[in-house]
């Protein structure tokens, strides 16, 4: 095989494992965030969602208040931030693990009404001021189940999660024999020159290091992490943290592969042409 076959060879074989690289990174990446339930429960923890969510609900049960009639009081002790969080975690549990755990805001009638009963003790309820009362109770514990469960559609995430999660996990592991049998081939190829083995190494890693850091300068000049809004500020504000997250990740990645991959193109060349040169002095 002439020198020039072998060359063309080793640069496929390059561009093949930079391509490897660049997916195996990627689904690693969704597999240990966004794939990750625990990673997700984490970051709600992180973010001090469960307070930012709790301020958000009882912000927005107070506007039926006033044309309730009823003092602001009403509401002390109905709705709390250790419900917001179990509930929360009920969600999330059911997206991730489909366990199709409802739920409700039975405790939450349950407390208003008290706090009603004990307001209004000392006067006599008419059938249609009752109505108005229980359409009152209606709307703040459908304003909690509102806050608390974004998605009606929870086993349709989860759907989509699992099937990720396996396309992800098979992924992972036919690239990891593209790699090895890549690596294996550009050693077989490269053994009367071994230091070649090194730099067409050391151009995947380049090439994929420089993907990801074009990558994510592509993104951040396209979009503003920082702006986006999604359904209330507590999630918006988690989810451009994990956002955030990832493309640092990315990043960082990039910069690893992109400086590895200098080294391996570099030091090996120099090690070559020293001692190719050396006796020529």
């Amino acid at each position: 095989m002439s020198s020039k076959v072998k060359t063309v060879i080793r640069y496929i074989l390059s561009v093949v494992l930079a391509l490897a690289i660049i997916v195996f990174l990627l689904a690693n990446l969704a597999k240990t965030t966004i794939l990750d339930k625990n990673y997700v429960l984490g970051k709600l923890d992180k973010t001090s969602y469960y307070v930012k969510l709790y301020g958000y609900i009882k912000e927005n049960v107070k506007n039926y208040i006033p044309q309730s009639g009823f003092d602001e009081s009403i509401i002390d002790g109905v709705i709390t931030e250790e419900q917001v969080k179990k509930d929360t975690i009920k969600v999330i549990t059911n997206i991730y693990n489909d366990i199709n755990e409802k739920i409700t805001a039975e405790e939450i009638k349950t407390k208003l009404s008290e706090n009603i009963k004990k307001a209004t003790s000392n006067m006599i309820i008419t059938t249609e001021q009752q109505k108005s009362i229980d359409d009152f109770i209606n709307h703040i514990s459908n304003e909690y189940l509102t806050g608390i469960a974004h998605f009606d559609f929870e086993s349709s995430i989860h759907s989509i999660i699992k099937k990720a999660d396996k396309v992800v996990d098979f992924a992972n592991k036919a690239l990891l024999i593209v790699i090895a049998v890549d690596v294996i081939a550009l050693l077989v190829i490269s053994l009367n020159r071994f230091y070649k083995f090194f730099v067409f190494t050391g151009i995947s890693c380049f090439s994929s290091g420089l993907f990801f850091l074009i990558a994510n300068i592509f993104i951040n000049s396209k979009i503003n992490v920082q702006t986006i809004t999604i359904l209330n500020d507590a999630f918006s504000f988690t989810l451009r943290d994990i956002l955030g997250e990832v493309l640092n990740t990315v990043k960082t990645n990039g910069l690893y592969l992109l400086i590895s991959g200098i080294i391996l193109i570099i030091v090996p060349n120099l090690i070559h042409n020293f001692f190719k040169y050396k006796n020529l002095r």
